[in-house]
């Protein structure tokens, strides 16, 4: 491996773990008075960058265990978010990101396929 595909490798791998921590930060994160009305569609978005900076980290990963460690953050975030007296709890909130994850797969293998080699 040269000393540039070194250094992409591990951009990427940095720029994945600091999205999962800014995730996680971002729903902890009080939201005063305001209902967010668009919180399903923070939610799929959140998880379809999430699933793809995944990707771009780990390309040689199983794509089953990338949705299934998803969805798992998800619902760890959900846990976490029962914990927080200023948040709530919402298992369709883990249905937006599972939906998220989903378009996020479809956006990499429609990139793949019609564009340029991804991953």
């Amino acid at each position: 491996m040269s000393f540039y595909q070194r250094i992409k490798e591990y951009f990427l791998k940095s720029i994945f773990h600091i999205y999962i921590i800014i995730l996680i930060g971002l729903s902890v994160y009080p939201l005063g008075n305001q209902i967010p009305t668009n919180d399903k569609f923070n939610h799929l978005i959140g998880f379809c960058v999430y699933i793809v900076l995944f990707k771009l980290a780990y390309p040689k990963m199983n794509s089953l265990f990338l949705l299934i460690s998803g969805i798992g953050l998800g619902i760890l975030i959900e846990i976490i978010q029962s914990f927080v007296p200023y948040r709530q709890t919402e298992f369709l909130d883990v249905v937006a990101d599972t939906v998220g994850l989903i378009i996020g797969f479809v956006l990499i293998k429609l990139w793949n396929k019609f564009l340029y080699k991804l991953v």
